[in-house]
């Protein structure tokens, strides 16, 4: 029997947007400090594994609905990215391009009105 999502998960799917919402230099670190440099991946696996709950948070009223928004629009560029087949944006490297700060701005948008 699989049962529903708990809170736990939307607090990991917040703890996602937020390093994505860090600064390059601070998205860097976590990667390195988790021995995982120089790719990227870590940075949108957890968004992308708890997205798909996005519904099942906003129905139970965990998420507004301008959050919802923002983390399947979130998901939507981060797959952008990973099928366009530019291996160089999932590169340490690449977190000074446009891509990587658009992420990051879209992401903060999440925070906006929080306190």
């Amino acid at each position: 029997m699989i049962s529903e999502p708990g809170p736990r998960l939307v607090v990991e799917l917040v703890h996602a947007v937020a390093v994505l919402a860090l600064p390059a230099s601070a998205q860097a670190g976590y990667i390195n400090r988790a021995g995982l440099a120089p790719l990227l991946d870590e940075l949108a696996l957890r968004l992308s594994d708890l997205a798909p709950l996005t519904d099942q948070f906003l129905g139970k009223g965990w998420l507004t609905a301008r959050e919802a928004a923002i983390v399947v629009e979130l998901a939507e560029l981060l797959t952008g990215l990973s099928t366009s087949g530019d291996k160089s944006l999932w590169h340490l490297d690449s977190l000074g391009g446009q891509e990587w700060t658009e992420i990051r701005e879209y992401a903060a948008e999440f925070f906006v009105g929080h306190p």
